[in-house]
């Protein structure tokens, strides 16, 4: 009898260890590279984040869920997670819509996604550039190069450096303001109980790195804080002298 209390006990409890984070990068498939800021939705939990400036993303999820990537510019994907694809990191490759703009779903977005869409679209023609790469192929006649002038006057023209340098500005901008959309000064408050000046001094302090705030959990998140917060403390709350 007590066997088969403790195998029904297991046959309840199993479906919940099955659940665990899918991790990944979103890549661009045509030529392999991240491709940033995508917003990933868990159809059954309805988690909606996005995806790191690297396209790293990690969101709660068990076996069946299917997780849809979608933003401006690029087609939506939708994938059914497996057992196997909870064991390591997967490549997710999108295509870029090439005509008309995919629809986004908004609902479930967060204030700083439905901005992030804003900046991107407002932007999209500087940051949808690509470089020009010098390529080398061989014919009858020997070995060819492509985009010889080209490949290198991108990085000595004015116009096109300050192009791929706004690229840059734009990414760090981005990165910036999903820190802060994360690490607010509510969320600081509720776990340490500071306020005012002394709020302000400790998030100073103690500022998040854009990578950490991407690829943690809220528990993650909530845990830095609070071991952070006990650092602080050790050290007499020190307060920044003007």
């Amino acid at each position: 009898m007590k066997n088969l209390l403790f195998l029904l006990l297991l046959c309840t409890v199993l479906p919940g260890w099955a659940q665990t984070q899918l991790k990944g990068y979103v890549k661009n498939i045509e030529k392999d590279e991240a491709v940033p800021l995508v917003f990933i939705k868990n159809e059954r939990t309805g988690q909606t984040l996005t995806g790191a400036q690297n396209g790293y993303f990690q969101i709660e999820a068990a076996p069946k869920d299917k997780i849809v990537f979608s933003r401006l510019g690029i087609k939506k994907k939708t994938i059914i997670v497996s057992e196997a694809m909870l064991q390591g990191t997967q490549g997710i490759y999108v295509d870029f819509a090439s005509d008309e703009l995919e629809e986004v779903d908004v609902s479930g977005l967060s204030t700083y996604q439905k901005d992030s869409m804003k900046r991107y679209e407002l932007y999209k023609p500087t940051l949808t550039r690509k470089k020009d790469k010098l390529k080398v192929f061989v014919s009858p006649l020997g070995i060819g190069f492509k985009n010889i002038f080209s490949s290198w006057m991108q990085y000595v023209a004015p116009k096109t450096k300050r192009k791929l340098k706004f690229k840059k500005t734009f990414a760090r901008w981005e990165a910036e303001k999903y820190v802060e959309s994360v690490y607010t000064t509510a969320l600081v408050n509720d776990i340490t109980g500071l306020s005012g000046e002394e709020l302000a001094v400790f998030m100073n302090t103690y500022p998040m790195p854009a990578t950490f705030a991407h690829e943690s959990s809220d528990l993650e998140r909530k845990s830095w804080i609070k071991a952070n917060f006990e650092d602080w403390k050790g050290k007499g709350k020190p307060l920044l002298i003007k």
